[in-house]
This record gives C-alpha cells, sequence and structure tokens, in this order.
C-alpha cells in the first residue's frame, strides 16, 4: 500500500493532474551523471522572460475555456477559430481536437444527447459535423498520415450493447461514411469477476513510418494501463511489457524517429522506490519488451522527444523532498542527451513549476509548456510559455484558463 500511494502522489506531481499541483542499470559515473538531486549547470531561470523578435516555427492551436485558439508565429496575434455551445451547463464545449497535415481541424463537442465529430478549416470556417450518433461517445482523435481519415476510440455506450459495432478504435473517412473497426476492445470474460487482462484501446500516435500504430492499453476494470503497437489498418496488439515491479506511466510516449522503437516512461513501485521519479525506457517495436533507455540510474524526466540517431531531448525533474523525504514539488529543465551513455546537457533555464502539458517544435528547436502552481492557494491559471534553444523564454497570450490541448499547424 506505502509503494501505491508513493505512485499515486507522483503520478498526480509529475503529469500535472492534481489540482494543488503535470531493468536494473548500472551505476551513474560520479564524474559524468548529471544527478536530479544535485544542482544542472546551465542558466539561472529569469524572473520574467523577455520577449525577442524570434518566431514560433509554426502556428500553434490552443484549446482552453473549452474553445480552439490559433496563435500565429510572431507570438503575438490570437483569435479564437470556434464558438461552439453545449446544452450542459459548466461543461466546456469543445472537448479535444486535433490538426491534419494540410491544416484541417477536427474536433469533438460533448453535447447532451450525443458526441459531434466537427471539422473545418483552419481558420475555423467550413464547418460540418460528420459524425453524431446518441450514446456514442468519442474521443482521442488522430488524423490519418495522409490525413484521408480520423482514427479515433468510440465508446458504444448503447443498451443493450450492439455486437455489431463494439467499443474500440475506428477510423472514418474524412468527408463522412462507414465506420472501420479497427480494433475492438475486449470481451468480457465474467461480468461478474472480470479478469485485469480484459483491456480497451485508444490511438496514440502513427509512426514516422506510417506502418503502425502506437496505442493505450488499458484495463476496462481497473486502473492498470500500458502501451502497445498495432499495423496502422488494424489487428492484433503487441503489449509493451516491462519487469515485475515497474509501472508504465502511458502519458507523454513517442516513437522513435526510425520507427523501430517507442520511448516511454515508467516508475518503480515496489518498496520505497515508489518515490522514484518516472525514467527513460525503450521498447522494441517487434517483442514490445523495455529496457531502461539511459546507463546512468536515476535520471528522472518528463515529455520525451526523439531525434535522428539516438539523441533524444526530455525535460529533466530534480524533485524536491520535505524532512520526512515525501516529494513536495519538482524543478524542471530542458536537456539534450546525444546516446545512452550521454550526460544531460541544459539548453534552457530551469523552472520551478507545475509541468501541465509539452509540445515540442518537430525539429527540436524548442518547446511550448503549459505552467501551473505547485502551492495550493497560489494563482493556478497556467502560463503558455515558448522555450527556444537559442533565445529567451517567451509567455504566450493565452485565456489563462487550463490548456486542455496544443497543436502545431501546418508550415505556412
Amino acid at each position: 500500500m506505502r509503494a501505491f500511494l508513493a505512485f499515486v502522489l507522483l503520478t498526480l506531481l509529475l503529469t500535472g493532474c492534481a489540482q494543488a499541483e503535470v531493468q536494473p542499470s548500472p551505476a551513474p559515473s560520479p564524474t559524468s551523471a548529471v544527478r536530479p538531486t544535485d544542482p544542472v549547470p546551465g542558466p539561472p531561470p529569469p524572473e520574467e522572460p523577455v520577449g525577442t523578435a524570434q518566431l514560433l516555427p509554426a502556428p500553434l492551436y490552443v484549446l482552453e475555456s473549452g474553445q480552439i485558439a490559433r496563435i500565429e508565429r510572431d507570438m503575438v496575434t490570437r483569435a479564437v477559430v470556434t464558438a461552439e455551445r453545449v446544452e450542459l451547463p459548466g461543461v466546456e464545449a469543445v472537448a479535444e481536437f486535433t490538426v491534419a497535415s494540410d491544416g484541417t481541424l477536427a474536433y469533438i463537442v460533448g453535447d447532451v444527447t450525443a458526441d459531434r465529430l466537427v471539422l473545418t478549416d483552419g481558420r475555423g470556417e467550413d464547418l460540418r459535423v460528420i459524425y453524431e450518433e446518441v450514446q456514442h461517445e468519442l474521443s482521442d482523435l488522430l488524423f490519418t498520415p495522409d490525413s484521408s481519415a480520423i482514427i479515433f476510440r468510440l465508446l458504444n455506450n448503447r443498451q443493450p450493447a450492439d455486437p455489431n459495432m463494439p467499443s474500440g478504435i475506428y477510423r472514418l473517412p474524412r468527408e463522412g461514411g462507414s465506420l472501420e473497426l479497427l480494433r475492438p476492445d475486449d470481451p468480457v470474460d465474467d461480468p461478474v469477476n472480470p479478469a485485469r487482462t480484459v483491456s480497451g484501446y485508444r490511438p496514440v500516435a502513427f509512426a514516422p513510418d506510417r506502418t503502425a500504430l502506437l496505442v493505450e492499453v488499458f484495463a476496462l476494470f481497473y486502473d492498470d494501463c500500458t502501451l502497445g503497437v498495432m499495423a496502422s489498418d488494424g489487428g492484433e496488439v503487441t503489449r509493451i511489457t516491462v519487469p515485475e515491479g515497474v509501472q508504465v506511466l502511458c502519458d507523454e510516449a513517442v516513437w522513435t524517429t526510425a520507427s523501430d522503437a517507442v520511448l516511454l516512461l515508467a516508475v518503480r513501485v515496489d518498496g520505497d522506490q515508489g518515490q522514484d521519479g518516472p525514467t527513460l525506457w525503450r521498447a522494441q517495436r517487434g517483442d514490445g519488451v523495455a529496457v531502461p533507455w539511459l546507463t546512468q540510474a536515476d535520471i528522472f524526466a518528463r515529455a520525451p522527444l526523439s531525434l535522428p540517431g539516438q539523441a533524444v531531448q526530455f525535460f529533466l525533474a530534480q524533485l524536491q523532498r520535505d524532512l520526512a523525504g515525501s516529494i513536495t514539488g519538482a524543478t524542471f529543465t530542458p536537456v539534450r542527451l546525444d546516446s545512452p551513455e550521454a550526460s544531460p546537457t541544459p539548453f534552457g533555464p530551469s523552472f520551478a513549476r507545475r509541468l501541465d502539458g509539452v509540445l515540442w517544435a518537430p525539429d527540436g528547436s524548442g518547446a511550448l509548456v503549459a505552467l501551473g502552481s505547485f502551492v495550493e492557494g497560489e494563482d493556478n491559471r497556467p502560463l503558455l510559455r515558448w522555450l527556444p534553444r537559442e533565445g529567451s523564454p517567451v509567455d504566450l497570450p493565452t485565456a489563462r484558463m487550463f490548456i486542455n490541448g496544443l497543436a502545431w499547424a501546418p508550415e505556412e
């Protein structure tokens, strides 16, 4: 129970979900490893970011307050591009969104009787509903790499259950039409005492080579969660496996640029080590077996980004603890490693704010971060900040409400 509680605390602390707060490896060399409990070299965090003449790599879409806004590359011009309304008091209209390679927006509006799947152009024009069915709950939107169709999870809440349309991952042409089932949820073996292995599936990301799909595999009746890989046109899922006593954190996993493996975060939950932070692991696409990615122990990470070769960027987490050893906060620093044997090299200032969300520039030239507060009672409205590899951090204009999604527009 102690390990479980520590794991829950850590998950809330480092993934930005708390209201008040985002494989044994060789021992590290005392002269080469940067430990997250030691000071990280690099420039000190500025009291207030100072804007420069730099530009974002592309226009940015932000989901906050239930609407999608577009921020231009100048980091000043901002316009809300949706105006959705729902009949449910207090419910944000747009639940989530995604952007196609041709600039088309797709988003879900969750209303009283049915979820609506809506398509618009990049400015919110030419709006059209392409799917809406009573008691069909939609989530986890992805465009196919060629923008011809949308992948999503469909939860069929109709009773009695329809055996011809189970819950699972579906594909829908962007013009609308018939759904294609790519992966159904597992059938329930025993309604009274179902097995922990009875799973549902959510799409996460297509591999860069477009031949495979990373999926989240979650227990339908328990809190268990892992990741898996299946062919992009559907079929069986190869589950990612970790050693006993290690828990996969299902957020923030990414493909390697070569499409041969998945980089993910995992945390040890056995014994007192459940209070350690998430570390980087690598799972081969073929068999799903995950191993620690770094040779140095205890390098705690958030939001990895795979780069060509073996290079990777992520946010190094330095955990803050009270006298009893409990985690009370964290400081994050953007770092780069060129190989698993290398030491983390900081390339931006550290910050002691809760990391609620990260969107990397595709080439790794910077990252957008949504930042909250660790301290209960403080102004917890998030900041949206651009952290370039070169130049000063810049705070972007937002509605200062909780940010539910970030995505780049195609480069213009």
